[in-house]
């Protein structure tokens, strides 16, 4: 059994099982999966709470075979039919109440709760603490530094009134929740919701038929959630109507996990693409009470917390500061436009040290950063909803003075207690976000001797603690990147890059699924641009007024609110727009193959570094800051790149879960989507004309971090990960 700590994977039986295995689960299972290991060691012992049939358990233990995996469900039947059925060295099944887990206290690693606490609120009296009082009973089986996972249904932020607008002619007008249709299923909700309360069911107002075929509703907006979560599921619809889906919203979660004395990982609402595509779109409408469209609802919400040893960085208090001088903005004017463009710079180079080893069945893990602290990002959210994670997980981050690489990693090695191997080896250098920020970054893969168990760096934040190192499945970074289970996206682009050095499979994709090119063009070839300059120094102090350098004063707290560190840093902040940055793969068919839309552009951060300004790049927009929410930035997105591309766009498609591209400099967020292109007009005559280029001829040397992230993630969507 995996009990130790030992994440080697030596159990496994070749490096082609996580892939087989992988490629026989639905879709549904590979992202629930993916979601909870995204923060699980892929060792330990770890409980999944009212694991239901035991195939989520199976999934879990099949993929990690080093990590025991126990099923924990209270009907006897239930274990014991999961107990034939799946056999595993690793797993086993219990029997046991979810809110009085049958473990002995911190003798956990992990506890993962999918789709169970809304149970306990749901029979026990539709009392929301009762999920509460679970949590709290199995975090006391946590050890330290344990990871708690929760994925369930999500309450809407507001519960105000909304308007619902749902079909007449998808089904019948009866009351038979299988045949009727979703206007018929809801006038039958409105009296069996909560069907174990002793008064069932909810008011609603019936306003004018917003058009033939379509009846509208007034409705508290949590009760329009429950309804339209739960219309589909009509085979069961007896049981699903005692059920109440939502029990906290976003804030009570983040409230909760505190207050048990968990430092928050993650809390991110979930949208699942599948379901948007086929049960939402088309299918029925929201509004609020002045007439404007309101988001699609979350599916689901990962939320994710450690426990926190005493005396360990838990939460950051802000306040403004002086300047410290560490970060410097100048501006830089577009001789061809007059465009006085702005970029902060700080000192030293980065290098993102991978360490790596491959075990003796092949597979690939790497060494990398969990839980270090990332004042700066400050628990902003983004375009969808999700919360940063004041620490975050992330590559072996070294700045240096710009002396020799090998001397700096030798060093970053020594005081991580790694040995090497071989030889470090350079990667593709880029920058991250080369629009505001002069960093380039240098991958530097290291073989190293395997160590299962890396010891805590030293203090290098100026914080109370550096979190830990994490040696990794390599191809659990990948997956956790895929549906957004970790906002890094520098981590997953070196092991993508990794794989492919050492001939091995990244595994299947599974984040959205893209819809089939509908548009043949003529395909262009990768552009060649011959270096050039375009920038020149802005005079005196001129610069943009786009970017800004702002100071903040963070004090670390521990668990029990006490002081440990404090020090100022300078974030990079916008003037007008918000945190939020589109990126946009825009594909289509040529008789070369699929082709990515690519934009011949400039960028002052190029130019200092290399000496030419010209750079290749994907097209990529800021978000304005009165844009808050995904489905109104989607409409921003189509709007701009029509205007400036002559692109008409088919369904937008998160590709791959949100990232930060500079989580020690910005609150940056950047939202990868992906669209078919639908019409395409002549370039000629708008102002950033684009080229298609052949997905196989776009070299993996771009320097623009968003076009290399964007490029990886299209080529693994629409090849299945070979």
């Amino acid at each position: 059994m995996g009990t130790g700590d030992d994440d080697s994977g030596a159990a496994r039986a070749s490096a082609d099982a996580y892939d087989r295995y992988l490629s026989a689960m639905d879709a549904a299972m590979r992202v629930k999966v993916a979601g909870a290991a995204a923060h699980l060691r892929a060792s330990g012992r770890v409980a999944d709470m009212g694991m239901g049939s035991g195939a989520g358990s199976f999934a879990l233990a099949s993929l990690y075979p080093q990590l025991e995996v126990i099923g924990v469900d209270l009907d006897p039947e239930m274990v014991a039919r999961a107990r034939e059925r799946y056999q595993l060295p690793n797993l086993s099944f219990v029997v046991g109440d979810v809110a009085d887990p049958p473990f002995e206290p911190s003798s956990l690693d992990g506890v993962f709760d999918s789709s169970v606490l809304h149970h306990v609120t749901s029979f026990g009296g539709y009392d929301h603490e009762a999920a509460a009082r679970a949590l709290a009973a199995q975090v006391a089986c946590l050890r330290e530094g344990g990871q708690l996972i929760v994925r369930d249904f999500l309450a809407p932020a507001l519960d105000d009134e909304v308007w619902l607008e749902l079909p007449t002619d998808d089904g019948d007008a009866g009351d038979d929740p299988r045949t009727c249709s979703s206007a018929a299923l809801f006038e039958r909700f409105t009296g069996e919701f909560r069907s174990l309360h002793p008064e069932p069911g909810f008011p609603f107002e019936r306003g004018a038929d917003p058009r033939d075929g379509w009846i509208r509703v007034r409705l508290r907006r949590r009760h329009a959630v429950e309804f339209v979560l739960r219309k589909d599921y009509r085979r069961d619809w007896e049981a699903e109507v005692r059920e109440e889906y939502t029990y906290f919203d976003q804030d009570t979660f983040t409230e909760v996990f505190e207050r048990l004395g968990l430092r928050l990982a993650a809390n991110a609402p979930i949208l699942n693409p599948w379901i948007v595509q086929h049960r939402f779109e088309g299918r029925f409408a929201m509004f609020d009470l002045e007439g404007v469209r309101q988001a699609w609802p979350a599916t689901n919400v990962l939320v994710a917390g450690e426990r926190v040893e005493p005396g360990r960085g838990f939460a950051f208090d802000a306040w403004d500061a002086e300047p410290i001088g560490y970060l410097g903005m100048k501006g830089y004017v577009d001789r061809r436009t007059g465009l006085v463009l702005d970029l902060v710079a700080r000192p030293g180079r980065t290098l993102d040290v991978v360490p790596y080893w491959q075990a003796g069945d092949g597979d690939l893990f790497v060494v990398a950063r969990h839980g270090y602290p990332r004042p700066i990002l400050g628990g902003s959210m983004g375009l969808d909803g999700s919360l940063a994670p004041s620490f975050v997980r992330e590559p072996i981050v070294v700045v240096t003075d710009g002396g020799p690489t090998d001397a700096a990693v030798e060093a970053a090695l020594a005081e991580h207690g790694l040995r090497a191997a071989g030889p470090p080896r350079l990667g593709h250098p880029y920058w991250p976000s080369p629009g505001a920020i002069q960093e380039r970054v240098q991958p530097v893969f290291v073989p190293v001797e395997p160590e299962p168990n890396p010891r805590a760096q030293g203090v290098r934040s100026g914080f109370g603690s550096d979190g830990r190192l994490r040696a990794m499945d390599a191809r659990q970074v990948l997956r956790a990147a895929e549906v957004g289970a970790m906002p890094d996206a520098r981590l997953a682009l070196h092991v993508r890059a990794l794989h492919a050095e050492l001939g091995l499979s990244a595994g299947p994709w599974i984040g959205a699924e893209l819809e089939p090119p509908t548009l043949e063009l003529e395909p262009a070839e990768m552009p060649s641009p011959a270096p050039r300059v375009v920038y020149a120094d802005a005079e005196d102090d001129e610069t943009g007024d786009f970017l800004a350098i702002e100071a903040l004063r963070f004090t670390e707290r521990d668990r029990d609110h006490a002081p440990l560190a404090s020090q100022v840093l300078e974030a990079v902040r916008t003037t007008e727009h918000g945190d939020a940055t589109l990126v946009l793969a825009a594909y289509a068919l040529s008789e070369r193959g699929i082709t990515l839309a690519l934009c011949d552009d400039d960028r002052p951060a190029s130019q200092l570094d290399d000496g030419s300004s010209a750079i290749v790049t994907v097209p990529a927009y800021r978000v304005p800051e009165d844009v808050t929410a995904m489905y109104d930035a989607l409409r921003f997105l189509r709007l701009r790149v029509q205007a400036r591309h002559g692109l008409t766009l088919g369904p937008l498609r998160p590709l791959g879960g949100p990232y930060y591209p500079a989580p020690g400099l910005t609150a940056e967020l950047v939202h990868v989507v992906a669209a078919p292109i639908a019409t395409l007009e002549p370039s000629r005559g708008y102002p950033e004309p684009l080229v298609h280029v052949p997905l196989a001829e776009i070299r993996d040397d771009l320097r623009d971090g968003h076009t290399r992230i964007a490029l990886a993630r299209l080529r693994a969507a629409l090849s299945d990960g070979k």
